[in-house]
């Protein structure tokens, strides 16, 4: 399984391993305090890399300017 987490019947879902956001902690280390961009395509992802990680979303013209002047050291988008 590529992914970390599988969704029942119900929409609820079940994580299998950690070894996206392992690799995700290591790709943030090595970028040496500059900002990182993080996407996700599906609502566990959001919720896991939330848990782990302090991000913050890039919704508005201010977060724009602050994630242009360095000021969000990981941000999150949703892929759509």
């Amino acid at each position: 399984m590529a992914n970390d987490a599988v969704y029942d019947s119900e929409n609820k879902a079940h994580v299998i391993h950690d070894k996206k956001l392992d690799a995700l902690e290591d790709l943030i280390e090595g970028a040496n305090g500059k900002p990182d961009l993080v996407a996700y395509w599906y609502k566990h992802d959001l919720e896991r890399i939330k848990v782990r990680f302090n991000v913050r979303e890039i919704k508005t013209s201010k977060d724009i300017e602050d994630w242009n002047d360095g000021k969000i050291p990981i941000s999150r988008r949703r892929l759509s």
